[in-house]
């Protein structure tokens, strides 16, 4: 199986999780399955109405993408600041070239312009202008189970 990297080398892993809620029959709820979720699990959830009874909005991932650790001394850590509803942030790069320009031997007559271009090592550098990520996303609400 491969993974989507980043340049750095690092791989990014989203992962599904599906809950099971409890399911009712004849009237009687399967307690057992509520049980079965344990306490701290995010899960996120296509409600307009809020989060289902037995969880509470997780607002620590609100506009954040969650990323995996292995290190139980990382979790709950965060990076940067959460999105705001529907926003596709931008991001600009900072650049810097180096031009070796080589030397030529121009003849002419009678000309005004003493503003030619200087051999040798010439550098630029700048920045872009900004560019939204266009990542594409789907909004859902992020519940914890307390």
């Amino acid at each position: 199986m491969r993974y989507p990297s980043r340049p750095d080398g690092a791989f990014l892993l989203c992962i599904g999780l599906l809950v099971l809620a409890p399911t009712a029959v004849d009237g009687q709820t399967d307690a057992g399955t509520a049980e079965a979720v344990p306490a701290g699990m995010v899960a996120h959830f296509a409600a307009q109405a809020g989060c289902p009874a037995g969880w509470m909005p997780a607002t620590s991932v609100q506009g954040r993408m969650i990323v995996g650790t292995n290190t139980v001394g990382e979790v709950g850590t965060t990076v940067g600041s959460s999105l705001s509803n529907l926003e596709d942030s931008t991001h600009t790069h900072g650049f810097t070239a180096s031009l070796n320009i080589p030397p030529q031997n121009i003849a002419g007559s009678d000309g005004s312009n003493n503003q030619g271009a200087q051999s040798g090592n010439q550098v630029v550098s700048g920045t872009s202008g900004a560019a939204a990520t266009g990542l594409p996303y789907a909004q859902l609400l992020p519940c914890v189970r307390p």
